[in-house]
């Protein structure tokens, strides 16, 4: 995906109204990191963003996913999860085997030194009561690493009675009871994820809070509102808006605002308004806005004012907010 490309696709995902909440969220600084919670049935879950996008892991995972690839969000390694390759389940026991006769009856040998003595023996041969005994000077070892220190591992099979360096391991899942190598394991990546700084400035310094404001104006004013909003034209083509705005009355629609948001550095031209025209002119009995943010240029306000196009000049949300007072009572 090229840069224009990420760009773009990031504009279409600040217009979806619960990703809004979250990223919001996120940019305000009401949550810092996104960070998986491990569950024994379905892996890692996002339990904290669940009241926000779902409950449902398979659909978290892929948005999250989404985001990152766009450069909406960062992600950073956080822990590794083994997956049965028959069933897909997490709830997986990992087992040492016998190299020699494949049993899973193998035992894990530690070889310990006595620093005072120098007695090497098996750590069964100190265990006493509980404590750690020397067998040959029978000094009591406290301290690891001065009293003494782990010299070596090895594990050996109680049923053939051979000893090995690193037995293979193998996995069982508890789920559906499937037996199965490293070789056949799904071992997968978990990340948790952070805002990027790219991110935080467009959401903080752009469309986002001008989308979420003039929503929740029209929410407040109890339009029924959908940001992206779509409405379909007499020549059957659906049209897209940043925010459609319906109030119904009697089981009727009474009202419909389609609004477009045009966002630059400097100065908003003609071009939006005869994009905007474009789309209004194939949809009967709406009423249309363009919010120009900071500013319309002149031409841009002889065509709205031709085409009977309401146009909100604004700096900020605040001033959104204010003019779109003035113009729905």
């Amino acid at each position: 995906m090229s840069s224009s490309e990420t760009d773009m696709e990031r504009k279409r995902v600040y217009k979806d109204r619960k990703l809004q909440h979250l990223l919001l969220k996120l940019a305000n600084k009401e949550i810092t990191e996104i960070t998986p919670v491990y569950d024994l049935v379905q892996g890692f879950k996002y339990t904290g963003i669940e009241e926000i996008l779902g409950k449902e892991t398979n659909k978290i995972v892929p948005i999250l996913q989404k985001l990152a690839e766009i450069g909406i969000l960062e992600k950073k390694i956080k822990d590794k999860i083994i997956r049965c390759p028959a069933c897909n389940s997490p709830n997986t026991s990992t087992y040492y085997l016998c190299p020699y006769c494949g049993s899973l009856n193998v035992e894990k040998q530690v070889l310990l030194e006595h620093v005072r003595c120098g007695t090497f023996n098996l750590e069964k041969f100190f265990r006493k009561n509980g404590e750690l005994i020397c067998p040959k000077c029978g000094l009591k070892l406290e301290k690891a690493g001065s009293d003494y220190r782990k010299a070596g591992v090895w594990f050996e099979c109680e049923d053939c009675k051979r000893r090995f360096a690193t037995p293979p391991p193998t996995h069982r899942c508890r789920n559906c009871g499937k037996t199965y190598s490293i070789e056949d394991s799904s071992y997968e990546s978990v990340y948790s994820y952070v805002l990027s700084k790219v991110a935080e400035e467009e959401i903080k310094g752009g469309i986002v809070f001008f989308l979420t404001s003039v929503a929740g104006f029209f929410e407040k004013h109890k339009f029924e509102v959908e940001s992206p909003g779509f409405l379909k034209g007499e020549s059957g083509v659906t049209h897209e808006f940043d925010v459609v705005a319906k109030k119904a009355e009697k089981g009727r629609i009474k009202e419909t605002v389609a609004v477009d948001i045009a966002f630059t550095n400097s100065t908003v031209t003609e071009f939006q308004i005869l994009q905007l025209y474009a789309k209004i002119l194939d949809i009967k009995n709406v009423k249309s806005l363009l919010v120009a943010v900071p500013k319309m240029n002149d031409e841009g306000k002889k065509l709205a004012s031709t085409y009977k196009i309401d146009v909100i000049e604004a700096k900020d949300s605040d001033e959104v907010l204010e003019k779109l007072g003035l113009i729905f009572k």
